[in-house]
């Protein structure tokens, strides 16, 4: 099927004469598309595609077009990207690195800890709420905590207290000793 690019009636009309009745090309065969994605596997998603048209091109073919137009704009982006590249090596300019490392800052004394709310944390809600209908607000209260004490909180699972651990390993701070 060739590939169809809008046309306006007045560049379609040829001068010779014809039987043809030349209309606009915004006559389009497609009616409507729907998409959805649906999870396959763990590493795996299916995109499905509901497509309706006027019934002079079949739902296949206008999809197989679609694709064509499609994969023919991505490989110039892809090619122009690539010739980027190529130039920004002829240049050798220097590369940033694309995460920069945070170092955080220790904290030594309690009152430094009884400062810092459990929402700096940037905990999952889940977390959250399980620590603070625990009245555990600062990470004063939550350094008090035990692995197991954490465990005993209604809703709090493995997944919040490793979460717990990982945010108190950034202020250099271990759950108490059971």
């Amino acid at each position: 099927m060739d590939q169809r690019f809008f046309e306006s009636f007045e560049s379609n009309q040829t001068n010779q004469r014809s039987v043809t009745f030349p209309i606009d090309a915004i006559f389009m065969p497609i009616k409507q598309v729907n998409f959805s994605i649906q999870e396959h596997s763990i590493d795996g998603e299916y995109i499905y595609f509901e497509i309706w048209t006027n019934g002079s091109i079949h739902p296949f073919d206008a999809m197989k077009s679609a694709a064509k137009v499609c994969m023919k704009l991505m490989t110039s982006c892809l090619t122009r990207l690539t010739d980027e590249r190529i130039y920004a090596d002829e240049l050798k300019l220097p590369e940033t690195p694309n995460f920069v490392e945070v170092n955080y800052k220790k904290i030594e004394s309690d009152t430094d800890l009884n400062e810092v709310l459990i929402e700096q944390l940037e905990l999952s809600l889940r977390a959250y709420n399980c620590l603070k209908r625990a009245n555990i607000l600062t990470l004063a209260d939550l350094s008090k905590q035990s692995f197991r004490d954490l465990m005993k909180l209604r809703n709090f699972g493995q997944k919040s207290a490793d979460e717990v651990r990982g945010a108190l390993n950034t202020y250099g701070i271990e759950l108490k000793e059971d």
